[in-house]
């Protein structure tokens, strides 16, 4: 407790040390300084105030100096205490307690909010946001139809794009390759063995989206790469029943020696830890050296830490080896 340091400050601000010189005439000139304490001025006082309302973040000044009259402190005792505040440096204090308490009050509530209507969230949500990267919506505005291209340029002509079912858009009755959707995995092997597998074992799921790369129709994390706040977007959201209730799987193939393939996949977990209400599996898959896929649970406790920690790909690597699975 520092109240004993507040104490000392607040008797400091409420004192003041006044000089008189005196200066003898003739030969010799002598100058003596007598010191004596004075109250200060209250206009001294409101300027004390006035600062601490500067150094304090947003409100908590008149909060707290509202506070301390509610109890019964005379208002100019009250101002001089946040005065006193200000001036020790509490500023940081109060802000990590705050963050703490918002967090805490949001892992209590989220599930609460998240069945809140929209116009209700957009209220709320944002009170939650403790962070200084642009904050973003937790929800995902669906589109009226998915533009997707079924065939893409080959040499002098064009190829089909490889389509497959359940998902959530589909090409329209009357067109070729009707209710299926096309993905173009040409790219990357082992993304397309990710659908296909998902597609093959699962009997619960009811539908999936392909996550686009931008876009208010996606599902958008923030990541930190150097000095830049960017954004992620998983592949794949996989909709499965469980139960009486819809949940959700996250998947991610990503190359983990990519240089960006940490801080994504630690802001994953990060995301999996805050909105964990609906989320099934959040799982983030890689490719091994012997070309094996290997999948890791972002929802684990304490994953985020330890993926931050894997700064290189081997030892994001022997991290999937030890924790991961098979996938």
């Amino acid at each position: 407790m520092r109240r004993d340091e507040i104490d000392a400050k607040v008797s400091d601000n409420l004192a003041l040390s006044v000089g008189t010189t005196v200066v003898g005439m003739g030969e010799s000139i002598t100058t003596t300084t007598v010191a004596a304490d004075a109250p200060t001025a209250e206009r001294d006082l409101d300027a004390y105030y006035v600062r601490a309302q500067r150094l304090l973040p947003d409100g908590s000044a008149a909060w707290y100096w509202n506070d301390l009259c509610d109890r019964g402190m005379d208002e100019v005792d009250a101002g001089v205490r946040v005065a006193a505040l200000a001036s020790l440096g509490f500023k940081d204090v109060i802000e990590r307690v705050a963050v703490e308490r918002i967090d805490a009050w949001r892992q209590a509530h989220a599930g609460a909010v998240a069945r809140m209507p929209r116009s209700v969230r957009d209220l709320i949500e944002p009170l939650w946001y403790t962070d200084t990267a642009t904050m973003l919506p937790t929800t995902v505005v669906a589109r009226a139809t998915y533009p997707a291209a079924t065939e893409k340029a080959s040499g002098d002509g064009s190829k089909p794009i490889d389509t497959y079912p359940d998902h959530l858009y589909v090409i329209p009755e009357g067109k070729p390759k009707a209710g299926r959707f096309p993905v173009d995995t040409s790219k990357s092997s082992w993304e397309r063995m990710v659908l296909t597998i998902q597609l093959e074992v699962s009997e619960t799921l009811v539908g999936w989206y392909r996550n686009p790369s931008s876009g208010r129709h996606a599902l958008a994390i923030p990541y930190e790469f150097g000095e830049k706040s960017l954004l992620m977007h998983p592949d794949f959201l996989f909709f499965h029943q469980d139960g009486d209730d819809i949940v959700l799987d996250l998947i991610d193939p990503h190359r983990h020696d990519a240089n960006d393939a940490v801080p994504k996949s630690a802001a994953l977990a990060r995301y999996a830890a805050e909105h964990g209400e609906g989320l099934r599996r959040v799982l983030a898959v890689i490719r091994n050296a012997q070309g094996d896929l290997r999948a890791l649970d972002l929802r684990k406790e304490a994953i985020a830490a330890r993926v931050a920690a894997a700064t290189n790909k081997d030892l994001l690597e022997a991290l999937f080896a030890c924790e991961g699975m098979s996938y």
